[in-house]
């Protein structure tokens, strides 16, 4: 074989194209500017170097409830529109079904972090009218005043907890499989088959992932209480300097941390038990006879409980550290002017 005479070395590159390297470098600096000036929109400066953030006076609205239920309902009809085109020889739409599934997961994703600011409200609300204590009471007016605080704050910490359900989901059906395989075997005479775990190892390497993930997430929520914590300094010091207690301050700020966070893990979990039971699907048998037989995989109660409480569990231990630094920020020298 003789190679080519007109071969050179710079008629093959390497490299990205010129035109897609620009773009790429200009375009993230047009997408971080238009996302500052959004974010920044209500923000207004005055010329003493006082940053005022404009007053929201309507509630969140409950977009959630449309954007999660079509995440799940996008994932589940992925399947039954494949087998319809199957039946009736429709070539599959190679392009557009995967980006069907990618959608609606996105979907459910926005819907679940949007859900952080409305249970944030709905809980400020309800800790206004039902609670008798001061630390209750400040936590209810926080909660009310900044509601979107749980969904930027919760964001990374919801999307783990969706994965870990998903993970858990397909936990249950690879169990599911292999115990249905064991007994396929067993039916047709095959006593030495122990089965394929292949799947199952895989799923507890998503598990640690998923663990390492809600340990990042944990590290975020640490830096955005104890920054919560310094940015309200002078307001908690003018409390403490009237007579409330560091006490009350410090189960206010435990009040406003783990009242949305409790019913916007739940509903991550929910969803993402969907996501994954759907994705998965049932697990098919075969009978002596030749027919086919299919089974739905059982709830994992105890891996959805182990991946809750575990969030549960990292926000509370984050709020613990984080309330170290409300004694050091309610100082009396916290009220002097600069």
């Amino acid at each position: 074989m003789a190679w080519s005479s007109s071969w050179s070395p710079t008629s093959c590159s390497t490299g990205p194209a010129r035109v897609a390297l620009a773009a790429t470098v200009l375009g993230l600096r047009a997408v971080a500017a238009a996302a500052t000036a959004l974010l920044l929109r209500r923000v207004v400066t005055t010329p003493f170097g006082v940053v005022r953030r404009a007053r929201r006076d309507r509630p969140p609205r409950p977009w959630f409830a449309l954007l999660v239920p079509a995440g799940p309902a996008a994932v589940g009809g992925y399947f039954p529109l494949l087998r319809w085109l199957e039946r009736h020889d429709v070539q599959e739409p190679l392009p557009y079904l995967p980006l069907l599934v990618f959608a609606g997961g996105l979907a459910a994703l926005v819907g679940t972090v949007l859900a952080a600011g409305w249970f944030s409200y709905a809980a400020g609300r309800l800790l206004h009218r039902l609670a008798r204590g001061p630390a209750a009471l400040l936590a209810a007016r926080r909660l009310t005043a900044d509601p979107w605080a749980g969904s930027r704050t919760f964001a990374a910490l919801l999307a783990a907890v969706l994965f870990g359900g998903g993970a858990a989901a397909h936990r249950a059906y690879f169990q599911a499989r292999y115990a249905a395989e064991l007994a396929e075997a067993r039916t047709f005479g095959d006593v030495t088959s122990a089965g394929d775990t292949f799947y199952l190892d895989t799923i507890g390497l998503v598990d640690l992932a998923v663990a390492v993930a809600v340990t990042i997430a944990a590290g975020g929520l640490l830096v955005a209480l104890v920054e919560g914590i310094v940015a309200r300094r002078r307001a908690y010091a003018a409390l403490v300097a009237q007579g409330v207690p560091r006490g009350v301050l410090g189960r206010s700020v435990a009040w406003q941390a783990l009242a949305p966070v409790v019913p916007a893990v739940l509903l991550a979990l929910t969803v993402g038990l969907l996501l994954g039971r759907f994705l998965a699907g049932p697990v098919s048998t075969s009978t002596v006879d030749g027919a086919k037989r299919y089974v739905m995989p059982g709830v994992p109660l105890e891996e959805l409980a182990l991946v809750g409480a575990g969030a549960v569990a990292a926000v509370a231990l984050t709020v613990a550290v984080g309330l170290l630094f409300l004694r050091a920020s309610t100082t009396v020298e916290e009220l002097r002017a600069t």
